[in-house]
């Protein structure tokens, strides 16, 4: 007689909090259609639980990949939201970055140099500047060069650096109950529903959207997790949204 023995490997985390139970699957390897041994595949839970994660730094790169740990704070139990713990980088950009301020220097001391040769020049010339004179001169060019190379940039980049840091706010008309509830199927619903228009506080949010307060910060919570939130001031942050959503 074939005794078959159960297998059972490693289980899926557990599901969403929902009506006080959380369930699971675990699979038998060996397939042998009986129960013995299996794990529990349903718990009870808190349906007010809400993972909240937090990480480390993101290590230096290897191997165009960084690494980083995240802990739930809440042990709830599940990883539905938990962030990516692995990131691809590109070691060049260390590279590029230090070679760039090496040459800058290199610049700013060639520049320096041409324009002191230039006034060793002209002092031979003139044959009886004054010693104070001269070194005023060397002091004042070099200024000039250093501030112009430094701190005048040209408008255009003025203007492309403010336009990418643009935030577009969130008008209460248009942020509907459905958005709330959308979060859940679709996100790109979220981008079509919001418009431009003025910022507005959570507890006006939630007081306007007619929310119970704990479902009201558990989407909020969802939405900070998209980075879709952009500014906090005081304990009652406005609401606004990036850009990217427009």
């Amino acid at each position: 007689q074939i005794t078959c023995t159960p297998n059972w490997q490693q289980c899926s985390d557990w599901s969403a909090c929902v009506n006080n139970q959380q369930t699971r699957t675990c699979t038998d390897s060996n397939n042998c259609n009986v129960l013995t041994g299996r794990p529990a595949l349903v718990q009870a839970c808190n349906a007010q639980c809400t993972e909240n994660w937090q990480c480390s730094q993101w290590s230096e790169c290897k191997d165009n990949e960084q690494t980083r740990s995240c802990e739930d704070l809440n042990k709830c139990g599940t990883s539905l939201n938990k962030p990516n713990l692995i990131q691809s980088c590109t070691e060049e950009e260390t590279k590029t970055s230090g070679t760039g301020i090496s040459e800058k220097i290199k610049s700013l001391t060639k520049t320096g140099e041409e324009n002191i040769s230039a006034i060793k020049v002209l002092v031979e010339y003139k044959g009886g500047l004054p010693i104070a004179l001269v070194v005023a001169l060397v002091i004042l060019i070099i200024f000039v060069i250093v501030y112009k190379k430094e701190y005048i940039k040209p408008k255009g980049d003025l203007g492309e650096k403010k336009q990418a840091f643009k935030i577009r706010p969130v008008k209460v008309t248009d942020l509907l109950m459905e958005v709330i509830n959308s979060l859940d199927i679709d996100e790109r619903v979220i981008a079509n529903k919001l418009i431009e228009g003025e910022g507005i506080e959570q507890e006006e949010l939630r007081k306007e959207l007619g929310m119970q307060k704990t479902r009201f910060e558990i989407a909020l919570e969802k939405l900070e997790r998209r980075q879709i939130i952009k500014e906090r001031e005081g304990d009652n942050p406005r609401i606004f949204f990036n850009e990217w959503l427009k």
